[in-house]
Parts: structure tokens; C-alpha cells; sequence
């Protein structure tokens, strides 16, 4: 392997040593933990062998404006991490008062060498330069032993990637003795081997682009389109293309970071969006993405082929914006209330796939803000009428027509009426229609409501903690009052140890006792067995029987309850005046408290339900009063479950 380059060979072997560059295009430091376990073992495993291990390749140009700064092409997460993993042994040596003694090179001069350049004027400059604003995170950590989150916040997954890699080499680190640590100095130095290749120019670097999509590389399909977009200008001699490319998918990379869509699932969804909408509305295309574009392309002229891919270009562009409007998540992006309301509102939907080419489509044709918002009205509705409720069978068949419409409506192809009505009112006529055979609203009731003969449990919907929260908005809006969906559907993570909401029983699983046997099951089961609440008000009262949660304990537990908690005792009351009043049950009757826990699930569920006909009612559908839903279960033993009465509201 005398071909092999090592690391010190990389930094060092051209005066004044090689600094490095990655370019903004390019995805940021994506490498996890099991990532960087992998690089770890293969030191290990160099401590037992003589031999040089061969570690991977580096491809990097050199910039013709700028000799000795070469622009990464690939290796960089490689690369990233041992110079990231070098900076952390140095700093764990100076913890320890230990120098590199086996090296002539001081640590001084090893963190120049590798890290940290210091000129004769005494400025410095970093050997590595990262993209897309991490850069100021790695230089923060370089030569810091400790660092601050908080100090310098987090941007996104690849800033996030950093720390965790600091953390992870700094435990590592600390299990090493003396001998050890300058022991893995000379391994990670001069016993790792590269293969290390530097093109000449432009074209060159195409190439190597071309050869890193089909050497079976586990890329992401959008670096693969990337790749081919550069490989195609650089061939062809397409400057404007060429700079469109590095120009958009910079916006593209910070746009994803920003919603921490960061994954190649994640890339592959937007990508695919995106694909549905300007080149094939199959729900299973043949060819993936990369594949198809480049067999259109091939199909084409040169001068055909490159107007094409402007066009793709600009589409990612632009729907990177779209998905940053949609996925952050914030209010106010749009500008308008209603299309921000909209727009909010689908973005916690726990399905969005079936939709996401028709909000793409919609925010590349439609300038308006008033006709987007009156169409994202109707793709909200759709999407949870059919997708979230479950409608929609598990097979993709139904993906094929809105796909479809999606494609059309952007490509200029539907077929509007003649009396001068635009692309954006046939949309709509289209998305109605939809609705209308599709998601009927008699389907949506029965899929809200749990019959005796079905074997599902609420807890298990997808759609729930989206579904009670939008119930406490509404119930919120009835009083005039605000309520952000963000705050009720956030969720805890590693950042953060606020108390969340959860989707809770309120016949508690474990409750069993004073209820007859063949209802137990489904008390828990039913829609109206479920409620929002703060976790730590749920663990405080979780073992309680419902009439002791409802009379005081939630309140006693939660200063700042939902409205939907307030509620509970008067429908816990109801309940009560129906099963003792109106059919005149005694107390001390078996089965009465079941009595009452099925009428208290009865009047939730009604509340529930008809919530759900007013909030994604479509009036060219279900006309235009919302319909008004009655519950009442059977108390036959041989017969347990919810009957369904509906009519035309009064």
C-alpha cells in the first residue's frame, strides 16, 4: 500500500502545509456516534498490527484563485472527525501536563500543523473550514477543553453532530493512559492510508462526482442529483448552470437544516415531492430520482438538457423555502392569517406524503396569498379527512390521482372551465371532488367512533395528540382566546425538560374495578377515553378513578389546565343526572357505575365528533350546516359498543 497517503502526509507534504474548504452545496457534518465507533475500533485494531490500514478517500481541487486551499469533494465527514478527534487528544494531553515526546512536534506545533495555522504576524487560520455556518461551531470547539452550548447555540443537526462527536472522542480519550494517548497521535497520523486524489479542473471534478454516484456509495438520492447537475455543467461547459447549482443548494442545505430535515429519508421525501411534481407522478416510479433525470436529460440536446435542469433547479429552490414555510412550524411565516393558519395547521398532521407534491405545486404556480390559503383549506381538510382519520386504504392506489393532480395543476394541464377560471379554482374544483368520493363525511363519523365489533385502540392513532389539540384550540377560539398548536404538540427531547403534554387515558388502564367486565376494554379503548395533559399532572393522578380526576384533582395537580380538563366535570355530571335521574338507576345497583362511565365516553365522544364535522367541514360536500352527532351506547351484555344517530343540525 505504498500508494496510500497518510493523514500527515495530506497536511503537510506542500510548504506551508494544506488547508481545506468544503463547499456550501455540500451537506454539513452529518457522521453520528456509530459512525465515529467505527473509526475508534479501527485504532483499536491498529495497535495489534504492523501494517497501514486503509481508511477511505479523500478527493479534493485545488482552487485556481487560491493555491493551497483545496475544496472538498469527498471524505469530508472522515476527515472532519480526525481532525476534530486530534484536537481532543491534544487538549486531553494539556489536561494531564503530557507532551508528544515520541514526535519531535510539540502540541503547539502539532495544532498548527493540523488545526490551527498561526502566521509569523501572529494571525491564524484554520486548516479545515466548514459550510453552512458550522464552521463557527468546530472553530469554536477547536483548543477549548470546555465548552458551552448555551455560549453558542445550536443551528442545526450538523452543529449538534459536532458537539456530540467532541463529547464522544473526549470520553474515549479519557479511558487512555500516557502511553496510550501519544500512541493513538502515531496511529491516527501516520497508520491510517488514503487514498488521496486531487483533480485538475473542472471537468475533472465532474467526473469524480460521476464516480462517486455509482461506486455504490451509500449517498443520499439529492446528493446524487447534485452530483450529476455539476458532472453535466462541467461537461458541457455550462457556467451559469454550474453557479445556479452551488447558488441553490446552499439554500437547499440551510433551508433543510433549518427544520432539521437532515436525514436521507428525510432528503429522499423533499426529493421525491418535488420529482412527483416536475417529472413522474407515479406513487411507485420505476427509476429513482437521479436515475430518471439523468434518462430525460440523456433524451434531450445539450442546450434542451441544461434548460431542463435550470428549471429542476429552481424548482428545489423554491420548494426548499415551501418546506421551511410548512415544517418550521412558526407562525407568522406567510403573512397572512388565514394561509398561516392553514399552512400551521397541516404541518402537524402525522401524514403528510399524499399532499406534500400539491403544497409544493401550489406555493411554485400560485402568487396569491388569499387563493393559496383558500386551497391549503381544502388540502388540510382532505389530508386529515382521508390520511389521518384512516380513510385511506393502506396501499398507495389513491397517491396516483392526487400526484397526478399535483403534476397537472404545475405543468399547466388542467382542464379548466371556459368561463376564464384559472389553474388555482380547477385545482380546487378537483380537491372537492376528491372529498367528496373519497373522504365522505358518514366515513369520517364511523371512523371516529369505536363499534363494538372492532378490535382498535384510540391510544394507538397517530392522529390523536394532533386531533385533542386542535380540539383545545377550538375550544380556545370559542373564547377568543389564542392557542398555538406548537405549544400543545411539542415534545421532549434532549434539549429540553419542560413538561410536555400527553395523550392520556382517563379510564386508566389499570383501572378494572366496580366496571363490568365486558366493558372495561372498550371504556379504554373509545375516543372519549382520551385527553391532553401535562405529564406531571398525569403521573400525580393517573391511579385515580375518573370521578375523583374530573371533581378536583386535575385541578389540584394543574394550575394551567386545558379547557378541555375544565369540561370534565360537567360532562362527569351529566352523566350522573342521565343514569340516576332520566333511567332512574339506584346507586347501589350493579353495573351503575359502568353505567356512567359509558354515558361520560358518550357525551365526550358527541363533543369530540361534532368538534370534528365543524372544524374540516367542506360545505360543497357535506352542505352547509355541519351535521349534528349523537352517541349512545348499548348496555345489552350481549351486545356492548357505540350506536350512532346523525342528522342535519337544527
Amino acid at each position: 500500500m505504498s500508494d496510500l497517503y497518510t493523514l500527515s502526509n495530506i497536511m503537510r507534504d506542500v510548504p506551508q502545509g494544506r488547508f481545506f474548504s468544503i463547499p456550501d452545496y455540500q451537506r454539513g457534518y452529518s457522521w453520528q456516534n456509530s459512525h465515529r465507533d467505527d473509526l475508534l475500533s479501527d485504532i483499536d485494531d491498529l495497535r495489534a498490527h504492523d501494517a497501514m490500514h486503509f481508511t477511505g478517500t479523500i478527493v479534493a481541487a485545488e482552487l485556481q484563485e487560491a493555491p493551497g486551499i483545496y475544496e472538498i469533494v469527498d471524505g469530508q465527514q472522515r476527515l472532519t472527525s480526525l481532525l476534530l478527534l486530534i484536537d481532543r487528544l491534544l487538549l486531553e494531553l494539556e489536561s494531564r501536563n503530557l507532551y508528544l515526546v515520541n514526535v519531535s512536534d510539540d502540541v503547539d506545533t502539532v495544532r498548527s500543523h493540523y488545526l490551527r495555522w498561526r502566521r509569523n504576524t501572529g494571525n491564524s487560520e484554520f486548516r479545515l473550514k466548514l459550510n453552512g455556518g458550522t464552521e463557527r461551531r468546530f472553530e469554536g470547539l477547536v483548543s477549548h477543553r470546555h465548552f458551552d452550548a448555551a455560549h453558542l447555540p445550536s443551528k442545526n443537526k450538523a452543529d449538534d453532530n459536532l458537539v456530540e462527536g467532541a463529547q464522544q472522542f473526549d470520553q474515549w480519550l479519557a479511558l487512555r493512559d500516557e502511553e496510550q494517548l501519544r500512541n493513538v497521535f502515531e496511529l491516527v497520523t501516520t497508520r491510517l492510508g488514503f487514498l488521496f486524489y486531487s483533480p485538475k479542473n473542472t471537468l475533472e471534478v465532474g467526473l469524480m462526482f460521476e464516480v462517486i454516484n455509482s461506486r455504490g456509495k451509500p449517498l443520499s438520492e439529492l446528493e446524487k442529483v447534485k452530483n450529476f447537475l455539476i458532472f453535466y455543467a462541467n461537461r458541457h461547459g455550462f457556467k451559469d448552470l454550474h453557479r445556479q447549482v452551488n447558488d441553490a443548494w446552499i439554500t437547499i442545505l440551510d433551508s433543510l437544516n433549518r427544520i432539521d430535515m437532515t436525514t436521507n429519508a428525510d432528503e429522499q421525501g423533499f426529493l421525491r415531492a418535488c420529482w412527483v411534481v416536475f417529472g413522474d407522478p407515479s406513487p411507485r416510479p420505476r427509476k429513482p430520482v437521479y436515475e430518471a433525470l439523468r434518462l430525460d436529460v440523456s433524451s434531450r440536446g445539450k442546450e434542451a438538457g441544461c434548460r431542463l435542469l435550470q428549471e429542476f433547479v429552481s424548482l428545489l429552490e423554491y420548494a426548499a423555502t415551501t418546506y421551511v414555510r410548512l415544517h418550521s412550524k412558526v407562525d407568522g411565516l406567510c403573512g397572512n392569517g388565514e394561509e398561516d393558519r392553514w399552512l400551521k395547521s397541516l404541518a402537524f398532521h402525522p401524514r403528510l406524503a399524499g399532499v406534500l407534491p400539491l403544497v409544493v405545486a401550489l406555493y411554485q404556480k400560485e402568487r396569491g396569498s388569499s387563493a393559496r390559503a383558500e386551497t391549503l383549506e381544502l388540502i388540510e381538510k382532505l389530508n386529515f379527512r382521508y390520511f389521518v382519520v384512516g380513510i385511506a386504504p393502506r396501499a398507495d392506489s389513491s397517491h396516483a390521482e392526487l400526484f397526478d393532480m399535483a403534476h397537472r395543476y404545475f405543468q399547466g394541464r388542467l382542464e379548466c372551465d371556459a368561463d376564464g377560471g384559472s389553474d388555482n379554482d380547477e385545482l380546487q374544483r378537483l380537491l372537492t371532488d376528491f372529498i367528496g368520493r373519497q373522504a365522505k363525511i358518514g366515513s369520517v363519523i364511523k371512523h371516529l367512533i369505536l363499534e363494538s365489533d372492532e378490535n382498535w385502540d384510540f391510544y394507538e392513532w397517530q392522529g390523536l395528540k394532533f386531533f385533542l389539540a386542535s380540539y383545545e384550540q377550538g375550544l380556545r377560539e370559542q373564547r377568543h382566546e389564542g392557542c398555538s398548536l406548537a405549544a400543545l404538540l411539542s415534545h421532549r427531547d434532549r434539549k429540553s425538560y419542560n413538561d410536555f403534554y400527553n395523550r392520556e387515558h382517563l379510564v386508566a388502564r389499570q383501572q378494572r374495578e366496580d366496571i363490568d367486565e365486558e366493558w372495561v376494554d372498550y371504556l379504554q379503548r373509545r375516543l372519549g377515553n382520551f385527553i391532553l395533559l401535562r405529564e406531571g399532572t398525569n403521573k400525580s393522578v393517573s391511579a385515580s378513578r375518573v370521578e375523583e380526576k374530573v371533581s378536583g384533582k386535575y385541578q389540584l395537580s394543574d394550575h394551567t389546565m386545558l379547557y378541555q380538563v375544565r369540561e370534565l366535570e360537567s360532562i362527569w355530571e351529566e352523566a350522573l343526572r342521565y343514569t340516576f335521574s332520566d333511567l332512574g338507576w339506584k346507586n347501589t345497583c350493579r353495573g351503575s357505575r359502568t353505567q356512567v362511565l359509558q354515558r361520560f365516553g358518550d357525551l365526550r365522544e358527541e363533543r369530540l365528533v361534532r368538534f370534528a364535522l365543524e372544524r374540516w367541514h367542506v360545505a360543497e360536500v357535506d352542505g352547509e350546516t355541519p351535521m349534528n352527532v349523537l352517541v349512545q351506547s348499548t348496555h345489552r351484555k350481549d351486545e356492548y359498543g357505540a350506536h350512532l344517530r346523525y342528522s342535519k343540525a337544527s
